[in-house]
C-alpha cells in the first residue's frame, strides 16, 4: 500500500502515522465509509482498535484523513492497471478496424452474445440521441 501526506509538520509521530496509514489503507473500504457519512466518531474507535493508538491519536489522523490531509493509495494495484490497459490498446485498435467492416446483422450477433452489464458499459460511452 501507498499513501501520502499532503501537508507536511503533521504534528504526530512518523511511526504512529506510518501504522494508522496501513490500518486505513488494509480497511479502506471501511473508512471510505464512515467518510463519506461524515460517522468520524465511527471511524476514530475503528482506528483506536486496529492500531491500539490512544483516543487522542486516532482523532487526529482521523481529522487529517477526513480534511484530506491523508490519501491511501494501492499504487501495485494503479500500475496493474496501467499495464493492463497498455496491454489492450493494441487489441482494441485492431478490433476497430474489424468493425468499421462488419455488417449490421454481424455487429447484432455480434453484440446479443455480450452480457447486460457489458451491453450497459458499452451503451455508456455514447451519447443519448436527441430526437
Amino acid at each position: 500500500m501507498y499513501y501520502t501526506f499532503t501537508t507536511r509538520n503533521l504534528g504526530i509521530d512518523e511511526f504512529l502515522l506510518n501504522n494508522a496509514a496501513k490500518a486505513i489503507s488494509e480497511n479502506e473500504e471501511e473508512f471510505s465509509e464512515y467518510l463519506t457519512l461524515g460517522n468520524k466518531l465511527a471511524g476514530i474507535k475503528a482506528l483506536k482498535e486496529y492500531t491500539g493508538l490512544g483516543l487522542k491519536e486516532s482523532k487526529q489522523v482521523m481529522d487529517l484523513y477526513y480534511d484530506g490531509s491523508i490519501k491511501i493509495s494501492n499504487k501495485q494495484e494503479e500500475r496493474r492497471k496501467k499495464l493492463e490497459k497498455l496491454a489492450k490498446a493494441p487489441l482494441v485498435n485492431k478490433l476497430i478496424s474489424k468493425l468499421n467492416n462488419i455488417s449490421d446483422d454481424d455487429l447484432q450477433s455480434l453484440l446479443l452474445t455480450l452480457s447486460v452489464d457489458e451491453l450497459l458499459s458499452i451503451d455508456e460511452f455514447f451519447p443519448e440521441e436527441n430526437n
